[in-house]
């Protein structure tokens, strides 16, 4: 315990410590904490780790970054308890909505409760687990799936026009395991939709 208690506290330091020293660029920061560990929760591995000391790790990561002005945000690309990430005081739950988005949806009540509070969802739409799927999609196809991604969400009972407002478009997860092509198709391909996410909202 207190070892873990060590780290965790080290994690929290080095996090204000980042957001402190981008925040000297006078820009908005965000820090994310990548953690696909938790894909792992609940099982056999992690039985001893318990829901509480899982939330309260968390938070105080977070709250590193809020206590430095910046925006946090937790990636996990896998499928995990989303209650977890969203009860940590989160502002911006990042997810591989390209292939777990209807894990991510066995939680509406927390996420209408995100959303109304003003958290931002970032839904990682642009493939980057295997070549072959990111070769087959188009900006067309990508922003089609945005759009029925959006609108499930909505059903949950949310208003379209925040869920826009509250959305950021991203990569599934990082690009690091792929060649050079496929990674700059990756990024090519969310700026891309990003834009035109944003057109069709007149922006």
């Amino acid at each position: 315990e207190q070892v873990r208690d060590a780290a965790v506290k080290l994690l929290a330091l080095k996090a204000a410590w980042q957001t402190r020293v981008l925040g000297e660029f006078g820009c908005p920061v965000i820090v994310f904490v990548d953690e696909p560990a938790l894909a792992g929760y609940g099982s056999s591995e992690l039985i001893s780790i318990s829901r509480e000391e899982t939330v309260a790790a968390l938070a105080e990561v977070v709250a590193g970054v809020h206590d430095q002005g910046g925006l946090a945000g937790i990636h996990v690309c896998a499928n995990t308890d989303w209650s977890l990430v969203i009860e940590s005081g989160v502002d911006i739950v990042n997810f591989d909505a390209y292939a777990y988005f209807d894990k991510f949806l066995l939680y509406p009540d927390e996420i209408r409760t995100f959303v109304d509070d003003g958290g931002l969802l970032a839904l990682g739409v642009v493939p980057t687990l295997k070549p072959e799927e990111i070769d087959a999609e188009t900006v067309d196809s990508l922003y089609a799936g945005w759009q029925a991604r959006m609108d499930r969400l909505a059903a949950l009972g949310l208003d379209p026009e925040r869920l826009y407002r509250q959305s950021l478009v991203t990569p599934a997860c990082g690009t690091g395991s792929l060649d050079r092509a496929h990674a700059l198709r990756v990024l090519e391909l969310t700026r891309d939709l990003s834009r035109k996410v944003r057109a069709a909202h007149g922006d």
